[in-house]
């Protein structure tokens, strides 16, 4: 994923005393790059969690997070000379925007940076469970390959539902169009330039899936989405993807 927010930190004055806060995992390449860039101040790599009590973090300018770890407002007073916020991708969700607003904190994302590795990734779990390549895998670690040839389900020919026919969602169904499966979706909105069935609710979305991938944001407004109505309006037979 491109770090979107390097023209913005390059632009601004970093006293050699700055630190970059990492809350969140990342490969030990980004990690590498990140250090090396002599536009960003020094980094303090810490995914597994932080004493909010430091008064050390009183050197800490920039912060790297996510949607789902996010900043809190008392994190960020914690942090008297934060100056940005950066969520890695495009979820934001649980950064504390209106404490931002309130105390100067510029907040970026980086919408649609990893669009397409994660319509490969959805891809890649419906071919897996589809064809129980878990399984396979297994079997060949054991020594019965033999035992395990059992005819699997294919996707070729059958139905996909998408929840949430965003950039993500779209990406998704260009892919399945190419493997001859049959795509509808829900969305808050009807999509008229994309040639897929809507369905006004998940739940008759669920109903006409062989494999269901859900592609919209978490959060409250989706919290219990798949309830067990819409399990069983997919039925047993199907896949449910998140």
């Amino acid at each position: 994923m491109a770090f979107r927010f390097l023209p913005t930190l390059m632009r601004m004055p970093m006293p050699s005393s700055f630190e970059l806060l990492i809350l969140i995992p990342l490969a030990d390449a980004l990690v590498a790059q990140l250090r090396d860039n002599p536009a960003l101040p020094a980094v303090r790599y810490a995914p597994k969690g932080i004493d909010w009590n430091n008064k050390d973090l009183h050197s800490v300018s920039i912060v790297l997070t996510n949607g789902s770890t996010g900043l809190t407002r008392a994190q960020m007073q914690a942090m008297p000379q934060l100056k940005l916020v950066s969520a890695f991708g495009a979820g934001y969700e649980n950064v504390d925007l209106v404490a931002a607003k309130d105390l100067g904190i510029a907040v970026t994302h980086a919408p649609g940076a990893n669009n397409a590795t994660v319509a490969d990734h959805a891809m890649a779990l419906m071919l897996a469970v589809s064809r129980g390549l878990h399984l396979l895998d297994a079997a060949v670690k054991d020594g019965g390959w033999e035992s395990n040839r059992a005819a699997r389900p294919t996707v070729n020919g059958k139905r996909l539902g998408i929840v949430g026919l965003g950039n993500i969602g779209e990406q998704i169904a260009r892919r399945a169009a190419a493997f001859d499966m049959e795509v509808a979706y829900h969305a808050r909105h009807v999509r008229a330039h994309v040639p897929y069935l809507y369905c006004a609710t998940p739940m008759e979305l669920a109903a006409r899936s062989d494999y269901l991938i859900l592609a919209c944001p978490g959060g409250p407004a989706t919290r219990h989405l798949v309830n067990r109505y819409l399990l069983q309006a997919l039925g047993p037979q199907a896949f449910l993807i998140n």
